[in-house]
Order: C-alpha cells, then structure tokens, then sequence
C-alpha cells in the first residue's frame, strides 16, 4: 500500500540542495527529511556549533535577575490564585518553575547549562518556600487576624521557617520536587541524539 502523504519526489531528492538522488548515492536519512552527505555533514557541523555556543558566554547576573523576576511572577501567580479561590491548591505553584526558568531564558538569550540548571532549580526551591509561606499565611490570617503583626509579608526568618517547618508535609515534597524539576527541565543544555 502507498502512503499518500510521502511526496515521491521529495524522497528522490536532497532536501537542503535538491540534488536528485541517483542509485547508490551517499546519503543520510533522517526525521526532517533525506540529505545528501556533504549537505548533512554541513548541517551537522552547524547544529554542534550552535550546542557548543549555548552555554558560551553566559551572563550569571542576568540569569539571576531574569530568574528572580520570573520567581516573582510565579509567586505572586500561585498565591494570587490561592487569594481569589480561597482555595489551597499546590500543584498550581508548578507555575514558579516554568516562570523562574522562562525569566532565566530571556535575560540570557537563551543560553543553556549546567550551572544555570542549579541556579534555577536554587532560585525555583527557595521561591516554593515563600510563595507557600504566603499561601500558609492568607489562611492563618484568615482563621486568626491578630497574626497579622507576627505573620508579616516578609518575615523575621525564624517565624518564615517556623511556618515552613510546622506546615510541611509529604503534599508539599511533592510539589516542591515537580517545582525544580520544571526549573532544571527547562534549562537543560540541548545535546545532539546520535543515531546507532
């Protein structure tokens, strides 16, 4: 049976130089298409170059700024939302990694590397321990107003903790784990996949 979705034509021929494929030409076949040898080792020597660059001149203090304000953005997202619904709902607080590693990217131009995987997985797990102090605290505020003086919007660190410790729980391991996942997920330099 013939698949009708495969151009004949395109098969037959280079897909970066169009030189038709004769019998028993050198080629190298692959998801984005069939490539001729000298055109697919150019593109290959590219593609290396480019991973080779992109963790090449990276700015840390950039990446610090971008990942702080993509903390701050993811933050204020989950207690926000925690505000509004009145609802404790810590799977949302995934959004702190997705947000602290997107800021990373833009501040750097998309470098990528290991260094900055820690820094934002660092900058992701200790943004998860606020944003749940905040979410902690708007319910404790809400059963008990006259915390407001000791349960400030930034703590003294021995209450900060305090509340961490006393409201930690196998829920918050959990999302705490998916947060930094996310965080060092998104950040994680690209390497070339040989084929065997």
């Amino acid at each position: 049976m013939v698949d009708q979705d495969k151009d004949p034509v395109a098969e037959r021929t280079c897909r970066q130089c169009e030189q038709i494929f004769e019998p028993g030409t050198d080629m190298e076949v692959t998801d984005q298409g069939t490539f001729c040898r000298p055109c697919f080792n150019e593109l290959a020597v590219e593609v290396e170059m480019l991973v080779r660059q992109q963790s090449q001149g990276v700015s840390f203090s950039a990446a610090v700024v971008g990942g702080l304000a993509g903390a701050a953005a993811g933050a204020l997202v989950w207690w926000g939302f925690t505000v509004v619904t009145k609802i404790q709902f810590g799977l949302v607080a995934i959004v702190i990694g997705i947000t602290v590693a997107k800021g990373m990217l833009m501040a750097t131009g998309g470098r990528r590397s290991r260094e900055l995987q820690v820094l934002s997985a660092g900058i992701a797990a200790g943004t998860y321990f606020y944003a749940d102090y905040l979410v902690k605290r708007t319910f404790i505020l809400q059963q008990s107003p006259e915390y407001a003086r000791t349960l400030t919007l930034f703590p003294d660190p021995a209450v900060f903790f305090n509340v961490a410790r006393v409201t930690f729980d196998m829920f918050t391991l959990i999302f705490l784990a998916i947060t930094v996942y996310q965080a060092w997920k998104l950040v994680e330099p690209f390497e070339i996949k040989r084929r065997s």
